[in-house]
């Protein structure tokens, strides 16, 4: 605790350097507390009007403050059992299973006290998990217990944690029950800040919401209800749609992609509603394309606007159809590319080569540089540049409600994990980013009203802090929602624990039986289906070296080691370990591999091929369909204004990423959730910071 206090004192002495004045109080505490926790006081003269706990946390001009993380030993040490099963002086170490695979943590025990918890190997995300890491342990020391609160957005990591420190409390000849002594928390004094915008939310839309008031001179707010950023988007695989014609006219186009597009001459713009001037223009682009006999990759914004309009265009289970706003489509499209470059202009770690995200229908797909476990080095960047911008953070603090003033949204009312309460104010707009709501498997099945059998035994590969709480929020002030009952599941998610992002990609998808079932092209509602039609529920993607060196050895023999995939030196053998029916899947990677060399699918008309399976070894991910992505939320117009339930703009209110319904409306295309975010990100922070009361 000593160097870590040392570092601490050293981050307010710079923060006080700038001409900013702080105060350190130390709260007495009741000596009975088993041990001394240190909670600091800090007044910022120019930005509170209230003194609050928690730590500051400062990175360039930027102040992120992390409420709470520090918590009243001293108001707690009265509750602790007076006398507990004595434990063996001794260092007791315990194995448990995280999120992602073991967590193992040693217990130091010291006169029937634990002095030490020290995280040993684990597999946690980055970011995500890194709160409850770098935080539970300190605050067992401190209160001498392991009922203290799990942290918000990495509970399945803090509860692993408080289970192994359980363990090693058994270990020790104790009682673990004893030591669950509940953590009281006192409010402090209410906090109150003003302005210019304030977002709620810093995950990818609302980081880059701040960024971009901030880039407009406007003083910013970001609050949100975890102990760190990132939101959903720090799990996602860093995918970004994005037609740009410049960089596809260096790829070749096959045979059968360019078959897909000469399809599109033969569509009927009658069917296209508010799309049909669109696909006039795209045809009238595809005809020229063939007349020059290029072999280039075409690519369009109008391409790219056709597919995401047949991508998510769906009827309902009540017969309703729905489909995309066409002004949503037209803004996201038309400013994708701008928002790519931005990324990149702010640091985004970028791949040069495009691809095809699940589900994406086109290979324009450019990708983030993202370890296995996450796109942290995307909120990394978003994170750092909010700083050069000087937003302020602040986490661990949930929005509760919007104030309103003469009809006009001027502000928030929040608390902290302590109950503190919190009133933000806004000079100018507020902006909504809060996300979905697929990690609330229970309004998801509330809401259903496209999956017919989907219940709350059902996974999901989001966040727990995706809740939906933004759009119960927006509601109460009028708002409208848009295609609610359109959650998205995502096919390619593991068997064991519906994460994404563990297995490995493939050329194909088949069944336990070893047969081939749908095109591995399809949007990703309808390889859901049809997966889930299999025996089990349960695919199984199929590939060879080559998807091996894509993903790279480390991942693969990390996954292997996981149950994640199986691998092995033959079809045969490979299959074996999977539990697929080794001479049916060898006959259906024969006959795949021609329809490769005559780039022509006639069991399922796949248009984009990959490559051959035939280079050892082999490899195999069980995968089975787990909730993603809601496509419903609050509607909003193309400047991200949100709408009412008389169809009007909220004075004040933006919103923007998940939280938003009309874009997407029955099924998103992979690839677009992040273009999405970032798009109306901007969109959203330069509305709010141009907005007069």
């Amino acid at each position: 605790m000593g160097s870590e206090m040392i570092r601490k004192r050293r981050h307010m002495a710079d923060y006080q350097s700038r001409g900013k004045e702080m105060t350190r109080v130390l709260k007495p505490l009741d000596l009975r507390a088993l041990s001394i926790f240190l909670c600091i006081k800090v007044a910022l003269v120019t930005d509170v009007t209230s003194g609050y706990e928690g730590i500051v946390h400062q990175t360039g001009n930027c102040l992120t403050i992390i409420i709470n993380t520090g918590r009243k030993a001293g108001a707690n040490a009265a509750a602790l059992p007076a006398e507990k099963t004595a434990l063996t002086d001794g260092e007791y170490t315990a194995t448990v299973s995280g999120r992602n695979g073991p967590l193992t943590l040693t217990v130091s025990v010291k006169d029937n006290a634990i002095t030490a918890v020290v995280l040993g190997d684990h597999e946690e995300t980055p970011g995500v998990a890194d709160p409850a890491l770098n935080t539970l342990p300190d605050e067992i020391v401190a209160y001498q217990s392991i009922g203290v609160d799990t942290i918000t957005g990495a509970t399945v990591t803090s509860e692993a944690i408080l289970a192994a420190v359980a363990n090693c409390i058994e270990q020790a000849g104790g009682k673990a029950r004893e030591w669950k002594t509940q953590v009281v928390k006192t409010a402090g004094e209410d906090i109150e800040l003003t302005a210019d915008v304030i977002v709620i939310g810093a995950g990818g839309a609302g980081m880059t919401a701040a960024a971009t008031a901030g880039e407009k001179g406007a003083s910013v707010i970001v609050i949100d209800k975890a102990a760190a950023v990132g939101g959903n988007t720090i799990l996602c695989g860093g995918a970004y749609n994005a037609a740009d014609p410049e960089v596809q006219k260096l790829d070749t186009a096959s045979e059968s992609q360019k078959k897909e597009l000469a399809s599109y001459l033969d569509m009927d713009e009658d069917d296209f509603g508010a799309f049909g001037e669109t696909l006039n223009i795209l045809k009238q682009q595809i005809t020229d394309y063939q007349a020059t006999g290029e072999d280039y990759l075409f690519d369009s914004i109008e391409l790219h606007m056709i597919q995401s309009y047949t991508g998510s265009k769906r009827v309902a289970l009540d017969g309703t159809v729905i489909e995309p706003d066409y002004e949503l489509i037209y803004t996201l499209c038309h400013n994708a590319l701008d928002g790519w470059h931005w990324l990149e202009s702010i640091g985004v770690p970028t791949k040069d080569a495009l691809t095809t995200a699940v589900g994406a229908l086109w290979k324009r797909t450019h990708e983030v540089q993202v370890p296995a476990t996450g796109a942290k080095p995307l909120t990394d960047a978003l994170e750092a540049y909010d700083q050069a911008q000087n937003v302020q953070i602040i986490l661990n603090t949930t929005a509760t409600d919007f104030i309103v003033e003469d009809g006009v949204v001027t502000g928030v009312m929040a608390h902290q994990n302590d109950g503190t309460k919190v009133i933000l104010h806004a000079n100018h707009g507020v902006v909504l980013a809060t996300g979905g709501f697929a990690g609330n498997v229970e309004m998801c099945v509330e809401y259903n009203n496209y999956w017919p059998d989907l219940t709350t035994s059902a996974k999901t590969d989001n966040t727990a802090t995706a809740k939906g709480d933004g759009i119960n929020m927006a509601k109460a002030v009028g708002a409208n929602t848009v295609g609610m009952g359109f959650i998205q599941m995502l096919p390619t998610c593991t068997a064991l624990d519906g994460q994404a992002g563990k297995g490995v990609g493939s050329q194909i998808y088949v069944n336990k039986e070893g047969q081939r079932y749908v095109n591995e092209n399809n949007e990703r509602d309808l390889l859901c289906k049809a997966a889930l039609a299999q025996t089990d529920g349960i695919f199984y993607g199929v590939g060879d070296a080559s998807m091996i060196a894509k993903q790279g050895e480390a991942k693969i023999k990390e996954s292997e080691a996981k149950g994640y995939v199986f691998v092995g030196d033959t079809l045969e053998e490979v299959a074996e370990k999977a539990g697929v029916d080794a001479a049916a899947l060898a006959e259906t990677v024969a006959k795949f591999n021609g329809y490769v060399d005559a780039q022509e699918d006639p069991d399922f008309g796949r248009y984009a091929f990959i490559g051959k399976i035939e280079t050892a070894p082999f490899v195999i991910a069980p995968m089975s369909p787990a909730l993603h992505h809601t496509m419903g939320g609050v509607e909003i117009n193309a400047l991200t204004q949100v709408i009412d339930v008389d169809g009007h703009p909220i004075p004040g209110l933006y919103a923007a990423g998940e939280v938003c319904g009309g874009i997407h409306a029955g099924n998103r295309l992979g690839g677009n959730a992040v273009a999405d975010a970032v798009v109306y990100g901007r969109i959203a922070g330069e509305q709010a910071a141009a907005f007069e009361k």
